[in-house]
């Protein structure tokens, strides 16, 4: 007769495996980690009365979700030295916490008002993350998102428009955000669209006094204008003054526009005061009759 020993009992899991969460480093698998789980049986362990257990595993890849980051449901199969087996499962997962880094922060940039508003600059600007340049070592930079922080108005038309700038990854990590001004400045000259003139006029005896100040406060008939100042005001300095003779004479003066960022253009005319006409004789010299004397007349003369 024989007596016989058999082993038809399964290894028994007294501590299952257990699931493993990788932050990604940027590797397309990180294997050195996960080849440790696997070989450990994802940290479990098995018993069998009769033998020695062993460990296999179905693993074959990381299933991708975004970026470099996935998952894997791995069966672990502990196998008594007889052929006997027990399966228990666990999941590796590479996930992606980190936010994206600012390499290189937006930047200020200072753009010559238009007065319409730079539409076009700013939205070029804008468009280019204010000059931000952001890298992320798992998923790479899906999008940005931008916002108006504040607006600070100065001259005329001209502003700072404070915006901020934030990096978002394909797992949807947002980086910290950089923030950076578009500045509106005005430097360009109002253009003085009609030139003061000359004016000549008759002496009126009194100074012309109406005459010239209605020429002055008229800027000699000047106009100006800037394309980035609702209203530009204009001032005027005396150059140069000619006496001739009497109430004859020039005064030279330099009319000068500003806009309201105190940028200005300056032009000169003269005033003058000529006088042209004849003297009036208001009486008239009458003829005049003498008796001979013989010494010639002189006194009556």
């Amino acid at each position: 007769a024989t007596f016989t020993i058999i082993d038809t009992i399964s290894p028994v899991w007294v501590r299952q495996p257990s699931n493993l969460v990788i932050e990604c480093d940027g590797s397309v698998d990180p294997y050195e980690r996960i080849a440790a789980w696997l070989a450990s049986a994802g940290g479990g362990h098995a018993q069998d009365q009769c033998s020695f257990v062993g460990y296999t595993n179905d693993f074959v890849e990381i299933i991708g979700s975004c970026g470099l980051t996935g998952s894997a449901l791995v069966t672990f199969t502990a196998t008594d030295s007889c052929g006997n087996t027990q399966t228990a499962q666990a999941t590796v997962t590479v996930v992606d916490r980190t936010a994206p880094v600012i390499n290189t922060p937006a930047r200020d940039t200072i753009v010559e008002c238009d007065g319409l508003g730079n539409v076009a600059e700013l939205g070029s600007w804008l468009s280019n993350n204010g000059g931000a340049i952001a890298s992320d070592v798992c998923s790479g930079i899906e999008s940005w998102e931008f916002r108006r922080i504040d607006t600070l108005d100065n001259c005329g038309l001209t502003k700072v428009l404070r915006y901020g700038f934030i990096a978002i990854d394909s797992c949807g990590n947002r980086s910290l955000e950089t923030v950076a001004s578009f500045i509106v400045q005005d430097t360009t000259r109002p253009v003085i669209t009609m030139l003061p003139q000359d004016s000549i006029v008759q002496c009126d005896g009194a100074g012309n006094i109406a005459q010239f100040t209605g020429w002055l406060n008229s800027q000699g008939g000047a106009a100006g204008t800037d394309a980035c100042s609702n209203n530009v005001r204009w001032e005027n300095d005396l150059v140069d003054t000619q006496i001739l003779c009497g109430n004859i004479g020039s005064r030279t003066f330099r009319f000068t526009v500003f806009d309201e960022c105190g940028n200005s253009s300056s032009a000169e005319a003269t005033f003058t005061i000529v006088d042209t006409l004849s003297p009036i004789i208001t009486v008239e010299a009458v003829p005049f009759r003498a008796e001979c004397n013989g010494a010639s007349n002189s006194a009556d003369i």
